[in-house]
């Protein structure tokens, strides 16, 4: 799978796969796109393989102004579980509360269903 983006303004992007199971896993954190690719069709530079589980799951991709915090990560089979609660997560990407000037954010999520041939 490729992935393509485009931001219309510089950003750091943080790439969450969020399994069948429930599991989160991190796949992007902190990828930079500086402002010279700003308003155009972008492709990251990562090539993912679909693996086993099947099922429906969701691909969920955040950027803003500003590094994001680090994530609480465990590394299991070639993947970089995140251990962080999805509401301790979340309240760092929306909710309502008095925003920053200084940091703009922006989410998309893509569901994704996988099937057996």
């Amino acid at each position: 799978m490729k992935l393509f983006a485009r931001i219309n303004r510089e950003s750091y992007k943080r790439l969450v796969y969020h399994l069948t199971a429930g599991s989160r896993v991190k796949l992007v954190d902190n990828y930079y796109l500086s402002s010279d690719k700003v308003n155009k069709v972008y492709e990251l530079s990562f090539v993912f393989e679909c693996v086993e589980s099947i099922g429906t799951e969701t691909l969920q991709l955040n950027a803003q102004t500003k590094k994001f915090a680090p994530l609480n990560i465990e590394n299991i089979d070639s993947y970089e579980f995140i251990n962080d609660g999805l509401s301790d997560n979340l309240v760092n990407t929306r909710g309502f509360k008095k925003k920053p000037s200084d940091v703009l954010k922006a989410e998309k999520r893509v569901i994704i269903t996988t099937m057996k041939d």
